[in-house]
């Protein structure tokens, strides 16, 4: 009996059903309304802070997210999630040099969207291929998802 007394729920199923909620309406609803307008924010760099999250289920929605994002917008195999190891290798070295969450926060969203305007490039050189890439596009996308991200 000492062992079943121990056990606890953990009180936090109501906000993890929130959160599952949330990322199953921006999957399903928000991401094709980004095909439509383009001046929607894909709020790529905030899903890719999101992906730094310990959860695993959350990782697994950022990557299913990015996968879809990649296949509707017609970018070429791999690009976001190429992104994404890049983001991961560079931001494990931002937090090793700053302490201030804030600013990680912010310069982490920035960097998610310089790298993918880098791989973006990348790919338009060896493929040849037209990439849309815009810079006034990619400063927009960063201010409003800096703008989300800190409001939440």
């Amino acid at each position: 009996m000492q062992t079943f007394s121990c056990l606890r729920r953990s009180g936090d199923d109501a906000h993890t059903l929130k959160r599952i909620g949330a990322l199953a309406l921006l999957l399903f609803i928000y991401e094709p309304l980004t095909t439509i307008y383009i001046f929607l924010p894909p709020l790529l760099g905030l899903l890719a802070w999101r992906s730094l999250c310990p959860k695993p289920w959350e990782r697994t929605v950022t990557i299913l997210y990015f996968y879809i994002y990649e296949i509707d917008h017609s970018l070429p195999f791999m690009t976001l999630l190429a992104t994404l190891l890049l983001y991961h290798l560079a931001v494990r070295q931002l937090f090793r040099y700053l302490a201030c969450r804030l600013c990680i926060m912010g310069l982490s969203v920035a960097l998610f969207y310089l790298i993918l305007m880098g791989v973006m490039l990348f790919y338009r050189q060896i493929f040849s291929i037209d990439l849309p890439i815009d810079p006034n596009f990619f400063l927009l996308y960063t201010i409003l998802d800096l703008v989300i991200l800190y409001a939440l």
